[in-house]
């Protein structure tokens, strides 16, 4: 009776142990994914600030090198605004004379050649 009453006792510790074991290993596996889920929504939160930080640190010079990339490829002429001088350069084309190739203006032939301050020879651009 007695190593009958020790194998049920042997037993029952062993099933007791079990048990706490595993409810020792689910209580840490809850902790663990509880942790693993702040862990993820702090690093969520970091990568927008980044994002937003960097957002705005480059959007500004970004802005400005396009801006001044695009005045700079307009070209300009003293007194005349760039919407004028956009559409003188409408009138411009490639064209040859003799073998050779230049850039031509659409000239208004109405209009008579004048000479610069420097003397050079130069005509009135069609339609303006």
């Amino acid at each position: 009776i007695e190593s009958d009453w020790k194998v049920r006792i042997d037993d029952n510790t062993k099933r007791a142990g079990a048990e706490q074991a595993k409810a020792f290993g689910e209580g840490i596996a809850a902790g663990l994914q509880k942790r693993l889920g702040d862990l993820a929504a702090n690093v969520e939160a970091l990568a927008q600030r980044f994002i937003w930080a960097m957002t705005l640190r480059w959007t500004p010079p970004i802005v400005f090198g396009i801006a001044l990339g695009a005045w700079a490829l307009v070209p300009s002429v003293e007194g005349l605004s760039t919407p004028y001088v956009r559409a003188a350069m409408n009138h411009l084309a490639v064209c040859e004379v003799g073998k050779e190739r230049h850039l031509c203006a659409e000239i208004d032939p109405s209009l008579s050649t004048v000479r610069s301050a420097n003397g050079e020879m130069l005509a009135v651009v069609k339609g303006l």
